[in-house]
């Protein structure tokens, strides 16, 4: 029954129009409904009493707001209804007069409405002008040229409809305008929010970025100004190109974030074994490893079929692995296993013996509001985004990541996702 009701009542909304014209459009309906409601159980009950002539002024209301709703149904949101109101105004003004029922009191129903719906003051001034001439020449008239009483307590009837319908019009219009302020705020605070998240991540992206380019440059000047000879220059080689390797991950992070923003994550998944490409991740960081004299354990042997987006899964992966090694010592161990540990699910774990993490920084990692930009122990240069990049690719796979750290004794991270049907691990 409600779902019925609440079709009538967005009759004509759009998420196009925006939250103010679809309020307006609610609180019409609302009105003519409500109105229509007891418009249609006067018609009925007039005609099965005999008042045949007062019922067919009820049928006429009736026509003119379900009409409201008509037009609001055709996204004619101006000429249509301010005809109806002036036309709904007259036949008020009539019923009224001629039946001394209080009908003429629905003239004034009528100018908020017109309040509500019409932001052209010459409209709103004009529905103003003719009701409140209407409403004063009922109450003069109304007295002398009633040629058919209304039905006892029938007055009163009509005025506790239209206070019923004046309230919840006003009730209904502050209680989506409260909800409107309430989303303005909150779309606020996420916007100054975003706005110091993106104030930080380009002080780092201007500090860190630039810092592997510069000593890059540098060195390649020193070259050419035969300030330094081949040999020395191979010595500094392998230094650079680590260098420049991070500055590359980085910029596929850092692309691959904007583009998440901009377009959304569309998620494109099928099935495929997760350990090839774990020994494909391992296999391309080796030369990082090497650098930092760091060892890494792989306990998956596979096959374990998940079913997610590849490319999501390596940047998940590298991202992990890569970060396990940025916080190891030299001689650090880093370990990366996967298995089907309960129904559905495929566990991955990335685990170092490193410097660790506090409860609060833990907390805050996953926080968009706090870009977290730590140097590696080799003083490695990051921008914060890859976790939380990440941590988004995670659960638009559906799965879920989570950390635990202990400060000089490593970190574990591990995230889940969905098994393929028929999944197995050895």
């Amino acid at each position: 029954m409600w779902s019925k009701v609440k079709k009538w009542l967005d009759t004509g909304t759009s998420e196009e129009f925006g939250f103010i014209i679809n309020t307006r459009i609610r609180t019409i309906n609302l009105a003519a409904m409500v109105g229509g409601s007891a418009s249609l159980l006067f018609t009925i009950l007039n005609f099965s009493t005999g008042h045949y002539l007062l019922g067919a002024h009820t049928l006429v209301n009736l026509i003119l707001l379900g009409t409201l709703i008509y037009f609001n149904a055709r996204h004619n949101f101006l000429k249509g209804p301010a005809t109806m109101m002036v036309l709904l105004s007259l036949a008020f003004t009539s019923n009224g007069i001629l039946f001394h029922n209080g009908m003429e009191f629905y003239v004034l129903l009528v100018v908020c409405l017109g309040l509500l719906l019409f932001d052209n003051m010459r409209v709103i001034l004009l529905i103003l002008f003719i009701n409140s001439i209407l409403f004063l020449v009922a109450h003069k008239v109304v007295s002398r040229y009633a040629i058919q009483p209304s039905i006892a307590n029938r007055s009163f009837i009509n005025m506790a409809v239209w206070l019923v319908i004046l309230l919840l019009c006003l009730y209904t219009f502050k209680k989506r305008s409260l909800m409107y302020l309430q989303r303005l705020e909150l779309a606020n605070k996420q916007l100054q929010e975003s706005n110091r998240s993106k104030e930080k991540l380009f002080s780092i992206v201007a500090h860190d970025m630039r810092s592997p380019l510069n000593s890059l440059t540098a060195t390649l000047d020193l070259l050419n100004n035969q300030f330094i000879d081949e040999k020395t220059f191979r010595e500094l080689s392998s230094l650079l190109s680590n260098q420049t390797k991070h500055l590359n991950e980085n910029m596929d992070v850092l692309l691959r974030w904007a583009t998440s923003q901009l377009r959304g994550i569309e998620v494109n998944a099928h099935a495929f074994d997760l350990c090839i490409y774990i020994r494909d991740i391992l296999q391309l960081l080796a030369p990082l490893m090497e650098f930092k004299h760091v060892r890494c354990e792989a306990g998956c042997n596979g096959p374990v079929m998940v079913f997610a987006d590849t490319d999501h899964v390596q940047l998940i992966l590298r991202n992990l692995i890569t970060n396990a090694i940025k916080f190891s010592h030299t001689g650090g161990v880093i370990t990366v296993s996967a298995s089907c540990e309960e129904k559905g699910k495929v566990w991955v774990h990335v685990q170092d013996n490193g410097i660790g993490m506090s409860q609060d920084a833990v907390n805050n990692l996953f926080n968009p509001a706090v870009i977290q930009s730590l140097p590696g122990t080799g003083n490695e240069k990051g921008i914060g985004l890859g976790l939380q990049l990440s941590n988004e690719f995670v659960q638009k796979n559906g799965g879920s990541i989570t950390v635990k750290s202990t400060p000089s004794k490593g970190s574990i991270f591990s995230f889940s996702l969905p098994a393929a049907p028929g999944n197995y691990s050895s």
